[in-house]
């Protein structure tokens, strides 16, 4: 008797282990291998600063983040690497939209450019040569592409 229990107990605390484990970087992108180097995505907490997150590219501080909660989109080259991502950083709560970043690994130095926070991305597309096109719902964007490069968001007219 103790034996099933035991048995059961084990495949249940494996089961239980491995999904907190995968559940901290489910979509990737706390630790990604970019075109710059590694990025990685550390907790602090701090007792004056509260919790955050200090985003870290070769080791050297690349960013800091306030409601990370995992979240991101990535471009990654046939080489496997990635050269832009975007970072969703819900510092604003987790009922309001995320403020959204662009890590662009391109650049010499690589940046990493806030778009905004009074949308949410309904689409994305990667441009080659561009920063990022980006559908935008909400407020006054109701739907209608954006690019963003050089550190604006433009819109894309409306092809008839």
């Amino acid at each position: 008797m103790k034996i099933k229990y035991f048995g059961f107990f084990l495949i249940a605390s494996l089961c239980t282990s491995s999904a907190f484990a995968n559940d901290s970087d489910a979509e990737g992108c706390r630790n990604v291998n970019t075109m710059a180097g590694r990025l990685v995505i550390l907790d602090i907490n701090m007792q004056a600063d509260g919790l955050y997150n200090e985003v870290k590219l070769n080791g050297a501080s690349f960013d800091k983040l306030y409601g990370f909660a995992g979240s991101c989109d990535k471009h990654t080259l046939n080489n496997g690497l990635v050269d832009r991502m975007l970072v969703y950083d819900f510092n604003n709560g987790g009922s309001n939209p995320p403020t959204i970043s662009l890590y662009d690994f391109r650049a010499t130095p690589p940046v990493a450019l806030q778009i905004g926070s009074e949308f949410l991305v309904g689409g994305i597309k990667w441009p080659k040569d561009r920063g990022v096109l980006l559908k935008l719902d909400g407020g006054k964007y109701k739907g209608r592409w954006y690019e963003f490069d050089d550190e604006k968001l433009i819109p894309i007219p409306v092809q008839k």
